[in-house]
């Protein structure tokens, strides 16, 4: 979860570069909100640089250098700490480390405990000094090492490593803090090829090395780490045609970018990967194609949480990779580059390079969800009741979006039945349809049954909504026969049949006149059956029912008098009538 450590000259090459490059975006689930605030305001000609981030049992903190820059360059460095929270700084910084002689630079913190590097020489980049480490609890400050070549310490927990030897053999040292006063020194845990830019985790310290003696001209760096608990080395990344560089670990994870290199050894395309060494997983989660030598996007790492540096805008900015997820977001978005981050929980320090001044900043961060559509269908069941047969009755669902800034999409609105039943969809909106924010649309449903007894159907909706696709209302209803009188019955067949007629759906059957003739003989025998049901002569009603009956039944035999498509209706109400009055 340690940032990497540049010299003052790299970061003085790298400012100002520009470069070209594709990068795919990612689809995002989630939102990115973050809060952004300046941890150093110092005024030219002091600058800081080299951010880290932690937390001790106080709270949230920055360590950082302090250089002066001077005619000649850059004169020594002091190591400062920030207490921060969430949204700002706390208090005024705090010299952690000041000598006007020793240049004391590349700080990293872990809880109570910072590790730096006292240079002897009096101006950035020199090697000879001490590993020095700082208690902030007690302000005591020891002296780990004191040679002549050693610098980049790192600490996790208990253990501090960092790169000690000269430039053709620099190795990397693991030191136990808890054996202290025993007399027990550094383990020399890297092979025999020259090693740099190592960073510890809680399980692995990991370091790049190259083998310049191979082919000085075509420098091709590998990724090796080892294992605390175990106390073996192994190889991370090796790719013979790649320079892998830069790696950082927090867990079971190792982060790193890696150059695939042309025949000439000139860096071409750029990545950002990442390996489980658990589960062997790796994944590539940044791809830049772009031909610069002098491009670096120095990813850091803590626990679900990756961060690097890349100028995808135009200028530097921070970026953030969520390993769960696998989403991809822009944590900033400055004028100005955003230089060599460090992230520690859900914040990211880096610093802010300008051409008069170097401000280091936080970003604190969170995810959201983004807008998802939400639907609500009222009401979530629809019961008809009672409804006589052959007649309709209607009812409206309601489809509603209740989220306040994302559309829903229905796809499709349909019965289960596939609308051969008693329900039918009497007012469909067409789709796809869009419901806007806060919007709703109508669906009308008619029951008209056809049977008695219970009836049931449910109305499917297809939407996007994320967590309920598929909303079914339950439709129910049941069909009745209502006790009609007889007069009430003669009345309402007469009324069936002007209305029959009137709507050219049924007609008197033969030639001329005689359709019309014998269109009003039916008429006249169900007035003559209402007259003598009236008298209650309910045998003689029933005999001329009978006869008009067999003027309607569809048989050849005795011809009908009528004709249409609702002649079968009539002769279905006439049976009934004759039904309700007991007739044999």
């Amino acid at each position: 979860m340690r940032k990497k450590d540049f010299p003052m000259q790299a970061v003085s090459l790298i400012v100002g570069l520009m470069v070209v490059y594709l990068w795919g975006a990612t689809v995002h689930a989630d939102q990115l909100v973050t809060t952004e605030f300046q941890v150093t305001t110092t005024p030219n000609p002091f600058f800081e640089s080299l951010p880290s981030i932690e937390e001790d049992a106080t709270g949230g903190y920055v360590v950082y250098t302090q250089f002066e820059q001077i005619p000649t360059g850059f004169g020594p460095a002091n190591i400062l700490m920030q207490r921060i929270d969430d949204s700002g700084i706390i208090g005024s910084p705090i010299l952690i480390a000041s000598d006007e002689v020793l240049d004391e630079e590349l700080p990293d913190a872990d809880g109570d405990f910072i590790v730096y590097t006292a240079f002897e020489e009096p101006t950035v980049g020199g090697l000879s000094g001490r590993i020095k480490l700082h208690q902030i609890s007690t302000g005591e400050t020891t002296i780990l090492r004191e040679l002549a070549t050693l610098r980049e310490a790192r600490i996790h927990g208990n253990y501090v490593v960092w790169v000690e030897g000269p430039a053709d053999s620099l190795a990397i040292q693991l030191l136990d803090i808890s054996t202290l006063g025993t007399g027990l020194g550094p383990t020399t845990i890297s092979g025999s090829h020259v090693a740099s830019s190592p960073e510890i985790g809680s399980r692995f310290v990991v370091w790049e090395e190259f083998d310049a003696s191979v082919d000085p001209q075509h420098i091709q760096h590998n990724i090796r780490a080892y294992d605390l608990v175990t106390g073996l080395d192994f190889d991370v990344a090796v790719d013979p045609n790649a320079s892998e560089r830069f790696p950082c670990t927090s867990g079971p994870w190792i982060v790193w970018q890696a150059h695939d290199l042309d025949q000439e050894g000139t860096p071409q395309n750029r990545k950002i990967e990442i390996l489980n060494v658990d589960t062997g997983e790796r994944r590539t989660i940044h791809n830049i194609l772009q031909l610069e030598e002098f491009i670096s996007f120095v990813p850091t790492i803590d626990k679900d949480i990756i961060t690097w540096e890349s100028n995808v805008t135009g200028n530097y900015e921070i970026y953030l990779y969520r390993i769960s997820t696998r989403e991809t977001f822009q944590v900033t978005n400055r004028s100005n580059d955003q230089r060599l981050n460090n992230v520690f929980g859900n914040q990211v320090v880096y610093l802010e390079i300008s051409t008069d001044n170097w401000d280091v900043f936080t970003t604190t961060f969170s995810f959201v969800p983004d807008a998802q559509p939400d639907i609500e269908v009222a009401p979530p069941s629809l019961n008809f009741g009672n409804v006589e047969l052959f007649s309709s009755q209607s009812a409206i669902v309601t489809i509603q979006n209740v989220v306040p800034d994302a559309d829903l999409t229905v796809s499709d609105f349909a019965l289960s039945s596939g609308g051969t039943g008693d329900f039918t969809l009497t007012t469909v909106p067409a789709t796809p349809l869009v419901i806007p924010a806060n919007g709703s649309a109508d669906v009308e449903v008619t029951f008209t049954p056809s049977s008695e007894g219970a009836a049931a159907d449910s109305l499917d909706i297809t939407s996007d909504d994320p967590d309920e696709s598929l909303v079914s209302v339950a439709i129910s209803g049941t069909g009745i026969v209502t006790e009609v009188p007889p007069e009430e019955q003669i009345a309402n067949i007469l009324e069936f049949i002007d209305t029959a007629v009137s709507e050219g759906t049924l007609a008197g059957s033969g030639n001329g006149n005689s359709a019309e003739n014998r269109l009003n003989a039916l008429i006249n025998m169900i007035e003559a059956a209402g007259d003598l049901i009236e008298q209650g002569q309910i045998v003689e009603a029933c005999d001329q029912l009978a006869s008009a009956y067999k003027k309607t039944d569809g048989l050849p035999k005795p011809p009908d008098f009528v004709e249409g498509e609702s002649a079968a209706e009539l002769a279905t109400r006439i049976q009934d009538l004759r039904t309700d009055l007991g007739c044999e």
